[in-house]
């Protein structure tokens, strides 16, 4: 997990968004909204072109997840507000559920263990998400849309990892 970098070209470019990191021993329950969005980049003046910040990330882990339709997880680039600069690159978010540290570290080595799935979405979890990129002018590049990733532990044994 990480945070998004900031907007290019000059000292006027978007910032990059923060990163939300929550672990719970038990359930999740997001009534609200978390946010780590890029900044917008608004210099008035086209000579300073910029560009907006990457969206940064989101780490929720805990035994289950629920959220109602009020929930919301968003990780968006920002954009450039004047039209002639580049959108950032939208960020990242990962609900990891009984995830287990054998599977964390075989998942961060690159495996899939077989007992782990992983789906852009999760039945106990109603709210939206997104990850979406930033606007901008296109001649600058088009910013990609991050990810969203929902990874659950279905037959694994064992204790939770604990974060130092």
């Amino acid at each position: 997990i990480q945070v998004g970098s900031g907007g290019g070209g000059d000292v006027f470019g978007g910032d990059g968004g923060g990163c939300v990191w929550i672990e719970a021993s038990d359930a999740v329950t997001l009534q609200g909204t978390i946010t780590a969005n890029g900044g917008n980049y608004s210099r008035f003046s086209a000579a300073h072109g910029g560009g907006g910040g990457a969206g940064g990330g989101i780490l929720l882990s805990g035994a289950s997840i629920a959220g109602g339709a009020t929930a919301k997880l968003t990780a968006d680039g920002g954009a450039c507000m004047l039209g002639l600069c580049g959108g950032g690159g939208g960020g990242r978010i990962a609900v990891w559920l009984t995830l287990w540290e054998r599977s964390r570290g075989r998942l961060l080595a690159g495996e899939l263990p077989q007992w782990v799935v992983m789906s852009g979405s999760h039945s106990d979890y109603q709210g939206t998400t997104s990850v979406a990129p930033g606007a901008g002018d296109t001649n600058n590049g088009v910013p990609e849309t991050g990810t969203i990733v929902f990874v659950t532990d279905v037959g694994q044994t064992g204790a939770l990892m604990q974060v130092r």
